[in-house]
């Protein structure tokens, strides 16, 4: 839930810079799809992730149809980055930490973390000032 309830600022913000733009935010479990329902602004609406099977996947994507992803600290799916890859759409991660919990139950699909980090180089925000790094995969057990 944690995920979520970091990008209500930066939609917050993004809505107050460009009133025009409309959100999309996607949670997996029933108590945060609750809470972002009762905290979102107009401008966003709240779905639950599909899960990550291409051809669910794919349906999401051919609804919904994003013009920006935006990817929460671990909240990485190898099919919907691939996907979303393959259309063209631009991707950014946020927040991106792992815990030490996290990564030692995402240790055993390294092959797999990588792959999905370097279908497109993503980028990494830090304020202030504004630095956009890109990033790939990274630490041990990627090639």
């Amino acid at each position: 839930m944690g995920e979520s309830l970091s990008l209500l600022e930066l939609i917050r913000r993004m809505s107050e810079e460009r009133p025009d733009l409309r959100f999309l935010v996607t949670t997996g479990t029933v108590t945060s799809a609750q809470v972002m329902a009762s905290r979102l602004p107009a401008t966003a609406v709240h779905q639950f992730v599909p899960v990550d099977v291409l051809p669910w996947v794919r349906r999401f994507l051919d609804h919904w149809r994003p013009s920006l992803a935006v990817w929460t600290e671990s909240e990485l799916w190898p099919a919907l980055i691939s996907e979303t890859r393959a259309r063209g759409v631009p991707m950014v991660v946020i927040n991106a930490r792992m815990s030490k919990t996290s990564h030692d139950r995402w240790r055993f699909l390294r092959g797999m973390v990588c792959w999905s980090a370097s279908t497109k180089p993503m980028c990494r925000m830090t304020s202030p000032p504004p630095i956009c790094a890109i990033s790939g995969c990274r630490g041990s057990g990627c090639t």
